[in-house]
Formats: structure tokens, sequence, C-alpha cells
């Protein structure tokens, strides 16, 4: 059986198991191809074998084609694929990306929903209101919004860091705030 590479690439809401001889390739055709951010979760050694099989696994979260949605039974699939070593006899794992890094991406959630709401009261909001308006433009739920303040949860999806990413792109005054509130500047 062929040895290439059985890739995972998250978009807003989802995420694609691919497998390619060539990962430098297939990702520039992905991203010629889809409009939206693409962020590489990881890329390990495998077969198609091994793509079929976390394919029939995850039939359940299935959107379409080689595209999964984003929740948290599929990232523990593929954090499992990533970090099990003897998992599936064809497999290897192979440098995978920060990008399924939990405990980043939910800092940065955190950081980023604290400035967004901090530029909101700023501009005169109370705070109940500050968070309603970030839900709003961010298209989380209040509820959301207000656990990424008071409550940090263990894990974001891909949708909400892009949501909140946008937005903070948006307002350069909350990009300078987050940065701030965790000790980076430009």
């Amino acid at each position: 059986m062929k040895i290439g590479k059985v890739y995972f690439v998250s978009a807003p809401g989802r995420i694609k198991i691919g497998y390619t001889v060539n990962p430098d390739d297939r990702l520039e055709k992905l991203r010629q191809v889809d409009m939206e951010e693409l962020v590489v979760i990881g890329i390990i050694d495998g077969t198609r074998r091994l793509e079929r099989h976390l394919h029939k696994e995850l039939s359940p979260f299935r959107l379409k084609g080689e595209w999964f949605l984003d929740c948290a039974a599929v990232r523990s699939a593929i954090s499992e694929c990533l970090s099990s070593k003897n998992a599936y006899a064809d497999q290897v794992p192979a440098n995978p990306s920060a990008a399924l890094d939990e405990a980043r991406f939910v800092t940065e959630a955190v950081d980023l929903c604290a400035a967004l709401v901090s530029i909101e009261r700023r501009n005169g909001a109370t705070g109940a209101e500050a968070t309603s308006l970030v839900a709003i433009k961010t298209g989380m739920s209040h509820g959301r919004v207000w656990a990424l303040q008071y409550r940090i949860p263990k894990t974001v999806t891909a949708a909400e860091i892009h949501a909140l990413r946008a937005i903070a792109g948006a307002d350069s005054d909350a990009i300078r705030a987050a940065k701030a509130l965790v000790g980076k500047t430009d």
C-alpha cells in the first residue's frame, strides 16, 4: 500500500480530511478554490486506507465529500490520530500543527472576546450590552460570549475563532487591546 500523507485542514465550521502524495500542492489548490481562511491542523504519513477509515468513523459528522463538521468529536478523533503512534498499522505521526492546540485557541478566543467587550464598554455600553453587541457581531450566542469572559471553556470551534478574528480584524483598536491583554506589542 502506497504511503502518502493524510492531512487535516479547518475552515470556518468544517474540517477536511484528505489524502495526497504532495501536501504542499494539494493545500495550495485548496486555498485557490476555497475563499475562506484554511488552517492546517496536521499532516501525517498515511495511506488511503487510513483516510477511508477516518471517513467511515466520522461519517455521522460528514457535511459533503471529505468535509466534516468542526465539532469536539471530529477534533478528538483527529487529535487521537495525530498523537497515537500505534492506532493504525499504516500511520506514523509527523509534525502535528499547533492548530490543534486547543489551549492556544481558547486563550486567543478569550483574549479577543475580552478585547471586543472592552471596546464596546469604552463606547458606552453596559457589561450586558457589550456582551450582546459582541454576540451579534460574531454570530455567537450571548451565553457563549459570556462564557468566554467568565467561564473559560476547554475548547472553541473554528467558527468561533474565525468570527472573533474577523471582528477584531475589522477594528484595529480591538487588535491592539487583544495584544495588550496577552502582553504583545507591534
